[in-house]
C-alpha cells in the first residue's frame, strides 16, 4: 500500500472500490482490508463512498462477514458486499477496483489436481518429476487466468497485492510444511488405508489441488513480452 501512487488513479467512478479476493470467512483479513479502505479514502476525492467486496467461491460461508457492523468496522460511508464468483473469472465489475488484496488463496488450482499422486505424498511437493510437470503446467495456465481477470477489474493506476504460498528457491526449495519433524498427513492417511478406514479411491482423491509457485514462476507472465498479461 505504501508503494501505491494514488495520483495515477482515474477517480471517475461514483464510488471507490476495494476487494478482498479469496476471503474465506473474511475475519482474518479485516485489519488489512480496513487499511485499504482508509488508504483509498485518504487518496480519493472528498465525500466519495467506498465499497468493499469480499470475494470467494459459491461454496464459501460468508455468514460472519454478513453480520459485521460496517460503521463500527470501517467507519461511515463504507459498504461491504460479497461476490461468490470464483476469482478464476472476473468477479467484480470491469474497471472498478482501486485496491485489491489476496492472501494465501491463489496457490489453489482452478479444478481437480491434473494427476493423482501415485505414492510418497498428497501434495505437489511430494510428486514425481512427471507429476510435478503436470502440476506446474496447470498452475501456469491458472496464474495467467487469474492475472488477466485482475487486469480487467482494476482501474487505470489501481493496485493489486497478492501474498501467496510459494517455494523459496534461495533456500534450496523451502516451503510451508517443509519439515523433518512429526508425521505427515500422507503417513497418517496411509495408515488409514492399510487399516481399511479409507478405500484406495478415497486415498487417491486426497491429492491436494494446489501448487506453490517459485519466484520465477510468479514473475514469468510479466517478464515474457509475448504474454497476454504483459499486454493487458
Amino acid at each position: 500500500l505504501s508503494a501505491w501512487r494514488p495520483s495515477s488513479v482515474r477517480w471517475s467512478l461514483r464510488a471507490c472500490l476495494s476487494a478482498d479476493l479469496g476471503t474465506a470467512n473474511g475475519l482474518f483479513s479485516l485489519p488489512l482490508v480496513d487499511r485499504c479502505v482508509q488508504r483509498v479514502r485518504a487518496a480519493s476525492p472528498p465525500g466519495r463512498p467506498v465499497a468493499v467486496i469480499f470475494e470467494d467461491g459459491p461454496w464459501n460461508d460468508f455468514g460472519a462477514l454478513l453480520q459485521l457492523d460496517a460503521r463500527t468496522t470501517f467507519g461511515a460511508d463504507v459498504y461491504p458486499l460479497v461476490s461468490s464468483i470464483n476469482f478464476f473469472r472476473v468477479s467484480v465489475p470491469l474497471v472498478s477496483v482501486h485496491v485489491a488484496v489476496s492472501c494465501a488463496a491463489m496457490h489453489y488450482l482452478s479444478g481437480p489436481p491434473p494427476v493423482l499422486i501415485a505414492e510418497g505424498g498428497l501434495h505437489h511437493t511430494d510428486a514425481s518429476p512427471d507429476e510435478q510437470r503436470a502440476f506446474s503446467a496447470q498452475a501456469a495456465a491458472d496464474w495467467e487466468t487469474l492475472l488477466l481477470a485482475r487486469a480487467a477489474e482494476l482501474v487505470p493506476g489501481g493496485r493489486l497485492v497478492i501474498s501467496n504460498f510459494a517455494i523459496d528457491e534461495r533456500s534450496g526449495g523451502w516451503f510451508l510444511g517443509s519439515t523433518d519433524y512429526g508425521s505427515s498427513v500422507y503417513t497418517e492417511l496411509s495408515g488409514c488405508l492399510r487399516s481399511g478406514r479409507l478405500t484406495a479411491e478415497e486415498f487417491a482423491l486426497a491429492t491436494s489441488p494446489e501448487y506453490y509457485r517459485t519466484l520465477r514462476e510468479h514473475v514469468a507472465p510479466f517478464d515474457d513480452p509475448a504474454s497476454p498479461v504483459r499486454r493487458a
